[in-house]
């Protein structure tokens, strides 16, 4: 079983008030810079209708210390648009591109704009 299989994404299976985060993070020691990715799903329960609602947001930041920059942005994404299989979770727009796949234990990404 792969270990994201084993982090599968609880919110695909779950109808209920429900709050789940994935983290990615990513160092670049040689040039001083870093990369912080996370995506939350909240699943909302209305009362006392009942009615369910499902969002996700990703969250960005981007650190260089050799530039000395600090960028971070936050954008909430359309479920359709997200593609979660057994070994890959994927989120495409004509903005941004995300795709985090595991690796022999490890996880790999990429992460595109329309800048590069």
């Amino acid at each position: 079983m792969s270990a994201l299989s084993l982090n599968q994404p609880r919110w695909v299976h779950t109808e209920g008030a429900h709050v789940e985060s994935y983290f990615v993070k990513a160092n670049d020691q040689r040039h001083q810079r870093a990369l912080w990715l996370k995506l939350t799903c909240l699943n909302e329960i209305s009362r006392p209708s009942r009615n369910h609602t499902r969002t996700f947001t990703l969250w960005f930041c981007w650190f260089d210390a050799h530039e000395g920059l600090f960028e971070g942005a936050r954008y909430d994404i359309d479920e359709s648009l997200l593609s979660v299989t057994e070994d890959q979770i994927r989120y495409v727009t004509n903005q941004v591109s995300l795709t985090i796949t595991e690796d022999g234990g490890h996880f790999s990404g990429q992460f595109m704009t329309p800048s590069g």
